[in-house]
């Protein structure tokens, strides 16, 4: 069993398992970033940003130490590895700001995404968000997505996938939760701007260098589901055209 000791939610599990003689094989992150592989230390260099990616290579690479097979090579790949799209990437055209693209799109979802951009953030830097929430799914996700965005310095709320909604209905509950945490400056950190393609580059027109922009909601996926059309998407697209727009030679 590889497992988190340090987190309590698992203790359970992890006494269950040693009651019925199952190998425990322990992992996690050090404060410096090095990955704790059953007990072992080792410096690896990710291209996946941020702690929950971090986590995760190290579960996976405990594991291959716990069967003994060739850590080396294993600690390579993962190295090399950049992860899926539309999963905490990053869109570089050079620009002196960071740009990430996340599918996060629930309340718990865009606080971990928003916990991978602030550790991007260099001293004075600010949170850029663009975010959103479905048509036709449980209204309770709306107002988690805005409480969540409340972490945000400035927010650009965009449609994401309507559907058969009304976006002012989706727009207004995500602001109305996220104004809840955020008082009497939500009026001048929080903008709904229904067109996606303008609230992104809005927001990368207004970052400067040291910010992280946070494009968060679509990731991967190639349509906005909008009155029952799919209308082609593609938000690394976006994100470049709106960087290319500023002048930015085009990148990876």
């Amino acid at each position: 069993m590889v497992v988190r000791r340090a987190d309590p939610a698992l203790a359970p599990f992890v006494a269950a398992a040693e009651a019925a003689g199952i190998r425990v094989i322990d992992f996690d992150v050090a404060e410096d970033g090095a990955l704790l592989l059953d007990g072992e230390r080792h410096e690896v260099t990710l291209r996946m940003p941020g702690r929950i990616n971090a986590l995760n290579a190290a579960a996976a690479l405990a594991l291959v130490a716990a069967w003994k097979l060739p850590l080396e090579a294993a600690i390579a790949a993962v190295s090399a590895e950049p992860g899926p799209p539309g999963r905490s990437q990053a869109v570089d055209a050079g620009q002196p700001f960071k740009v990430i693209v996340d599918f996060a799109h629930t309340g718990p979802s865009l606080t971990a995404a928003i916990g991978v951009a602030r550790s991007l953030l260099v001293a004075g830097g600010r949170l850029l968000l663009v975010t959103g929430a479905a048509g036709e799914r449980d209204p309770g996700r709306r107002s988690a997505v805005g409480r969540a965005a409340s972490a945000a310095e400035q927010i650009w709320i965009a449609d994401e996938d309507p559907r058969g909604e009304d976006p002012n209905v989706i727009a207004t509950a995500i602001r109305d939760a996220a104004g809840e945490l955020l008082g009497a400056s939500a009026s001048e950190r929080i903008t709904v701007l229904h067109d996606r393609r303008a609230a992104i580059a809005a927001a990368i027109r207004a970052a400067a260098p040291g910010d992280v922009v946070l494009l968060a909601g679509k990731g991967h996926e190639r349509t906005i589901e909008r009155g029952g059309v799919d209308e082609p998407w593609d938000e690394v697209a976006a994100a470049h055209e709106a960087l290319t727009s500023l002048g930015y030679p085009q990148g990876t």
